[in-house]
């Protein structure tokens, strides 16, 4: 098969599972309002939108990297299938959603891990292959879960959560922001993916050692990938329009470190028994994660689904989302009205206009 066809298969896969996640955003919101807040409703936003969406990115991001194999193309589409669906196997039992999600997760894991393993050198390999960690540490982390207990739903999710949606962001940003601006990452950055893991493990049962070990797993992503040179990158961009998307992504990032720093205060106040569990767990999800899918989205999902965008670049959607996150404890109504307005104002930032040929 050629390297168009594999292209074409995962950008088709991609698009599907974009689609799919905004389908399971929907229902978990609804969810949400209908008094399904504690069980169906965090699983269709964790294991349904968040993780097709990260899925969907991590498929076509692994592709683009033109592997010469001809294994991966067979476990990404195939895991993708897998994980599309795999949520609505939570409406009806937990325990067969998890280890559903968890074989899904190991077999995406499987396909980057392929295609990393073929590609020479440099940070791109490097992201791949901690990418393909992240799916497959998930997908243990997960078959584990079921088999032990853990205190409740919203426990098993605070582990997932550092498992995989943090982690697969440090893998994209370890080579996006150094091969964008020419920099070279320390090595020192592979340190936060075990750290991540250990603290994945430990958070749930024991909140304090779990909380500095998923505190200085963040420094040291933030420390050792370019966010120290952020300002005088901005410096140097033009004023044209690609100089203009470039500035959207570096202050995004600026945002991201703001809402990294937040998430440090409230996971050392988790652990010492001040913070509520639902709290950190909806920051962490909100005023983090979806903050740096806000970042790459508008730049990355147009060429998936090959649209034109307005480019209507501004810093709103950022702000909007770390105040969503951060208000969150103190009413939950508006903490929903700033998500949803986040997301829309992401969404004008990428409006297609027409179909490209």
């Amino acid at each position: 098969m050629s390297m168009a066809f594999n292209l074409r298969v995962t950008r088709l896969t991609s698009t599907i599972g974009i689609y799919t996640s905004i389908a399971y955003l929907v229902i978990g919101l609804v969810l949400a309002r209908l008094g399904y807040a504690y069980t169906l409703h965090p699983a269709m936003m964790v294991f349904g939108a968040l993780t097709v969406f990260v899925a969907a990115i991590a498929i076509v991001y692994t592709a683009s990297t033109r592997p010469r194999s001809p294994l991966y193309l067979g476990f990404l589409v195939g895991g993708a299938v897998l994980a599309y669906t795999t949520p609505l196997l939570w409406l009806y039992s937990t325990d067969y959603g998890t280890v559903a999600s968890s074989f899904a997760l190991a077999v995406i894991g499987l396909g980057i891990l392929d295609a990393g393993s073929r590609v020479r050198g440099g940070t791109t390999r490097w992201s791949l292959l901690t990418l393909a960690y992240t799916f497959i540490y998930s997908s243990i982390y997960l078959a584990v879960t079921s088999t032990i207990p853990i205190d409740g739903l919203f426990r098993i999710l605070l582990g997932y959560i550092l498992a995989y949606p943090i982690q697969a962001i440090y893998s994209v940003t370890l080579h996006a922001l150094p091969s964008t601006y020419h920099s070279k990452p320390s090595k020192t950055v592979f340190l936060a993916f075990p750290l991540a893991s250990l603290a994945s493990v430990l958070l749930p049962m024991k909140p304090l050692i779990g909380a500095i070990l998923a505190i200085s797993s963040f420094s040291i992503f933030v420390a050792t990938t370019g966010f120290t040179r952020i300002p005088l990158m901005i410096k140097r961009l033009p004023s044209t329009e690609a100089g203009r998307a470039h500035r959207y992504f570096l202050i995004g990032h600026i945002y991201a470190l703001v809402s990294i720093l937040i998430a440090s205060i409230i996971l050392a106040f988790y652990g010492l028994g001040i913070i509520p569990l639902l709290y950190l767990v909806h920051y962490l999800l909100i005023g983090v994660v979806t903050v740096f899918i806000a970042i790459h989205a508008p730049l990355m999902v147009p060429v998936i689904l090959s649209t034109r965008t307005a480019r209507r670049y501004n810093q709103t959607p950022f702000a909007v989302l770390v105040s969503s996150g951060i208000l969150w404890l103190l009413s939950r109504d508006l903490a929903l009205v700033l998500f949803i307005t986040g997301l829309a104002l992401v969404i004008l930032v990428v409006k297609p206009i027409r179909k490209t040929r």
